[in-house]
């Protein structure tokens, strides 16, 4: 259930955009943390809630084995860069650990009000934890979906002026402001950092 397994999955491929789906198999077939992950698109309010997963264990028959399933519910009031992200980030989630998990309606709510509101240094708890955990998902979402090989090729391009930081963005569908973060030169180490989390 590695971070830095699925991080490091796409880091060879220049190719973009990584599609939502091929995360989603990787987690998956390649780390076998899931049996299945399917995407449900909801009216929600972007300001208020713009993703979120429910993992369940289905038996299929009385004496047959555990599906593992996870449902990642996303809003269809942002752009198709932001559903992407956040798709993604739901995805890493489900990677996480117990600890980090929401499993009952006061949980949820606790951590809901904790992501609708400031982030203070004075509050302390389980759900800043859950809180702080949900805004780093977004950063390792990023380093998924814009993988090493893909920036390296990005700053090149760049640098010889044959692309802009816009049309990289396009190509990758993903945000601007993401795609600027992922080239500066602090990225590399601050993903490195966000994935031995």
């Amino acid at each position: 259930m590695s971070l830095v397994g699925l991080v490091n999955h796409f880091s060879d491929i220049a190719e973009v955009p990584i599609e939502i789906p091929d995360v989603r198999d990787v987690i998956i077939n390649v780390l076998h943390v899931q049996d299945e992950i399917t995407f449900c698109k909801e009216e929600m309010n972007p300001d208020e809630l713009r993703g979120a997963y429910y993992q369940f264990t289905r038996h299929n028959g009385p004496y047959a084995d555990p599906v593992l399933c996870s449902i990642i519910v996303y809003c269809n009031n942002m752009s198709v860069e932001w559903q992407r992200v956040i798709c993604c980030k739901e995805l890493v989630h489900v990677l996480d650990k117990t600890i980090e998990k929401t499993n009952t309606r006061e949980a949820i709510e606790g951590l809901v009000t904790r992501l609708l509101g400031p982030l203070s240094t004075e509050d302390f708890g389980i759900m800043d934890i859950m809180a702080s955990k949900d805004r780093l998902a977004i950063y390792v979402a990023l380093g998924v979906l814009f993988p090493k090989a893909a920036r390296v090729s990005a700053k090149a391009a760049i640098a010889s002026s044959m692309e802009s930081i816009e049309t990289i963005a396009e190509k990758a569908v993903l945000p601007q402001s993401l795609i600027r973060l992922a080239l500066t030169e602090e990225w590399d180490g601050l993903l490195e950092e966000l994935t031995s989390l």
